[in-house]
């Protein structure tokens, strides 16, 4: 059969019908609207939306307050988001579907406590800007964070974390656990971190992506990691993981310190885990000892590393492994700092050849970040106004002649 690439154009026109209410809020009380957060979230049943005025100025709202019911948190305002001071926990009473979109939150998202096992509580953090954490490290959520600005740390059991930047602080920049047995039936079975900036080049000890969950698949695609010591962290593959993992057109850049590093770090692969580890740029500097790719306690686990590019600055490119003969040592090349884009150098057309890594202009594989379909440039700029309503789109990215073609997207509106 003849085998195609196609490219499709989307557009979501999303209409829900509800009997919800919509409650308002605003700094003043005119109106009927409620003067905080705290009080609009007392009166509001599962299912209601409530929309919140920025203050004169972009003011905060000086509150900690909790989640228990199905509900949306968002701006009245269109592209714009208001402002918190304050904690927000989220402790829900049965299974709940909460959404918050369009907050600028000094202060950190939490769970307090494992959400029911009848089923998964669905959280979504989108378009948001934040000066604190978000931490789930609870059973029974599906969390999804995208498109925010965070100055701290992402950490869940289950979900997807899309889209972001991520300037982490003492803790790792995004990090997956266990879940505990006999909780609810996942949502999906793979853990995704794609698309994202994430900075962690200030702490020793922060990682950018730390993955110890044995729980899920991992799909690892088209982000830009600046890291000091590792840059993805991947420990006790142990069960549950017989099955595709991915780490595929990332971009890695180290900065100047003088330590033993890793950019990839993988301990314990034992049940037959299959890794694949393509199309990814390395950027390091002399300083220090630093690995590559570095394998470790590896048993039955199959790691596939190929079509990787990588400067002359590694003392050692790989560990635990050899080269196939496709991944490319001592290139040369430039990358933008703050973006991960390639500046000057090889990385062009030198990725892996098969169709289904081709670039959006249908040339072979540019290797990093902004190769492949899932390039960065479909995640950025995040920001106020240049938000991506739709922030993730599943598709194909080869189709056989004659056969359906099955896309999914994920958005917001309000």
């Amino acid at each position: 059969m003849k085998k195609t690439i196609v490219i499709i154009s989307v557009l979501l026109s999303i209409s829900l019908v509800t009997k919800a209410t919509d409650i308002q809020v605003n700094e003043t009380g005119s109106n009927g609207a409620y003067t905080s957060i705290t009080a609009a979230l007392a009166v509001a049943v599962d299912g209601d939306r409530i929309f919140v005025e920025p203050k004169a100025g972009n003011e905060p709202y000086i509150e900690n307050f909790t989640i228990t019911k199905s509900v949306q948190i968002l701006c009245n305002a269109e592209s714009a988001k208001f402002a918190v001071q304050g904690n927000i926990s989220v402790t829900p009473s049965g299974v709940k579907e909460i959404s918050i979109i369009g907050i600028i939150l000094t202060g950190n998202i939490t769970s307090t406590t494992d959400a029911t096992a009848a089923g998964r509580t669905i959280v979504r953090i989108l378009f948001s800007n934040l000066v604190g954490y978000i931490q789930f490290y609870n059973n029974n959520y599906d969390v999804t964070v995208a498109n925010c600005i965070i100055n701290g740390s992402v950490a869940l059991r289950s979900g997807r974390v899309i889209g972001n930047e991520i300037t982490a602080d003492a803790s790792n920049g995004v990090s997956v656990t266990d879940e505990a047995s006999g909780g609810a039936i996942p949502i999906s079975d793979t853990i995704q971190i794609i698309g994202n900036r994430i900075f962690s080049y200030s702490n020793y000890l922060s990682i950018p992506i730390s993955l110890t969950s044995q729980d899920y698949f991992y799909q690892i695609n088209n982000n830009y990691i600046y890291y000091m010591q590792r840059g993805i962290y991947i420990s006790g593959w142990t069960s549950n993981l017989n099955g595709n993992n991915e780490i595929i057109n990332n971009t890695f850049k180290r900065v100047n310190y003088n330590t033993t590093s890793h950019s990839i770090y993988l301990s314990g692969i034992t049940q037959g885990g299959v890794l694949k580890i393509y199309n990814n740029l390395f950027d390091n500097y002399y300083s220090g000892t630093p690995y590559g790719i570095y394998l470790t306690s590896m048993t039955n686990g199959i790691v596939f590393i190929s079509y990787n590019a990588f400067n002359p600055t590694y003392s050692h490119y790989f560990y635990g492994a050899t080269n196939d003969g496709t991944n490319g040592t001592s290139v040369t090349f430039g990358i933008d700092a703050l973006t991960g884009q390639p500046t000057s150098g090889g990385y062009t057309n030198a990725g892996h050849p098969d169709m289904k890594y081709y670039d959006h202009d249908l040339s072979r594989n540019d290797v990093g970040c902004y190769g492949g379909s899932m390039s960065a440039r479909n995640f950025f700029p995040t920001g106020d106004a240049n938000h991506n309503r739709v922030y993730m789109l599943n598709i194909p990215s080869s189709v056989y002649t004659g056969n359906p073609i099955k896309v999914k997207a994920d958005s917001f509106d309000k």
